[in-house]
């Protein structure tokens, strides 16, 4: 029928928590994954955007977790793999003054959220933090830094 089974929404809500989260935090925070995870301030923030959208999956019908399991067991994934040094493309696009995917990861669990009654304030801070100096490296926004 061309439609997706539930355990393949399941999977891609997952690569959501993931993705969705991880790069905007870590390009948020200027800083690699290890890093993001090592400081209590940061590690609660990416765990808060995690939870923003397992709670959206789990809204739109796409999880059997609780948006709590789901988090802890994507950021577990994280804690595992986090090397000194190890940032996502979305990282380094905002770290080099370059587009990234702001508006389709973030954008889009803000979005989803909206559609799904699901807060995102989360989402909204990392979004709302980020759109100036995305708008600047996509020249919807020229400006200048000067001191």
């Amino acid at each position: 029928s061309g439609e997706a089974s539930p355990s393949a929404w399941a999977a891609i809500w997952e690569k959501a928590v993931l993705m969705c989260s991880l790069g905007p935090v870590g390009a948020l925070c200027r800083a690699p994954q290890f890093t993001v995870i090592s400081l209590p301030e940061t590690r609660q923030l990416l765990r808060a955007a995690m939870l923003e959208v397992a709670t959206c999956a789990a809204a739109a019908g796409h999880q059997e977790a609780t948006p709590d399991e789901v988090a802890d067991r994507i950021f577990s994934l994280v804690e595992k793999g986090a090397k000194p040094g190890l940032t996502t493309s979305t990282t380094r696009d905002v770290i080099t003054g370059r587009p990234s995917e702001l508006f389709q990861l973030t954008g889009g669990i803000r979005n989803a959220g909206v559609a799904l009654g699901v807060p995102t304030p989360t989402h909204d801070l990392i979004y709302a933090a980020l759109l100036p100096q995305e708008r600047r490296a996509r020249g919807d926004d020229v400006y200048e830094l000067k001191g």
